[in-house]
């Protein structure tokens, strides 16, 4: 049932991750401290390589700052950009995506703020949003939900 798979992890503290040309990780260290009110750029994109079956989207976002994220916050952001929530921290793309003639990027957000000042005992401290895309070839289902029903246990590296 799967052509691809893609995994896209993003550490917000410590790493950033992006496929190489060869479709191996590669890491660059982000040196910062979040401030309250600062807006941070970030930009996971789920890359679907040219050549690939139409395939159903998801994501799986761990957003361990939505308790002190302020607006726009990553939901609304997510769901601005095509992202539907299918159960917890599952999302979907709105729409398969066809890479047949040419490569996909399929952006999750843009930014993140925090709030400021935080209550008693609230802190930034080792806080991260991770970002797993998967994808799973469209073909013999109807829905993306039918089709996440239907996914593997496992997920090749």
């Amino acid at each position: 049932y799967v052509s691809f798979a893609l995994f896209l992890y993003f550490f917000l503290f410590y790493f950033f991750f992006r496929k190489t040309a060869r479709g191996r990780p590669s890491f660059t260290k982000n040196d910062y401290l979040l401030m309250p009110g600062r807006t941070y750029v970030k930009d996971p994109i789920v890359h679907v390589t040219v050549d690939s079956e139409p395939c159903y989207l998801f994501v799986e976002v761990i957003n361990e700052l939505a308790a002190i994220e302020a607006d726009p916050k990553i939901v609304d952001q997510m769901k601005a950009k095509g992202w539907e929530n299918l159960s917890g921290n599952i999302y979907y793309y709105n729409s398969p995506v066809d890479a047949r003639d040419e490569a996909k990027n399929i952006p999750v957000f843009e930014t993140f703020k925090v709030v400021g000042p935080l209550e008693n005992g609230t802190t930034y401290n080792n806080k991260t949003i991770k970002v797993t895309a998967y994808a799973i070839q469209k073909d013999g289902f109807k829905t993306a939900a039918e089709a996440w029903e239907q996914k593997p246990t496992t997920w090749p590296q």
